[in-house]
C-alpha cells in the first residue's frame, strides 16, 4: 500500500528519496485511502494489492521502490 502511494503522490521517489518522516505521512495517507474512510478512492485497495502481486513477481520497478523503502528504513 505505501508502495502504491509514493509511486502515485510522489512518483520521482526513487529520484528524490524521501526522508523517513514523510514516510509515516505517506503511510497515514495510503492506510486511509486503503481503507477508504474518506471514500475518496475506493479502487485503491486493489491497485494496492495488484502492486503487491507485482513486487512477488520480482516486478523491477516495485521491487526497485521496495529495495529503496527498506534502504530508507535501516537508515
Amino acid at each position: 500500500m505505501l508502495i502504491t502511494e509514493l509511486f502515485e503522490q510522489f512518483p520521482d521517489f526513487m529520484e528524490k528519496k524521501p526522508n523517513i518522516a514523510d514516510l509515516e505521512v505517506f503511510y497515514v495517507n495510503s492506510k486511509k485511502r486503503f481503507d477508504n474512510k474518506e471514500g475518496t478512492d475506493p479502487d485503491f485497495k486493489q491497485r494496492a494489492r495488484d502492486t503487491v502481486v507485482k513486487l512477488q513477481k520480482g516486478d523491477p520497478q516495485v521491487l526497485k521502490g521496495w529495495e529503496l523503502l527498506c534502504e530508507l528504513s535501516k537508515e
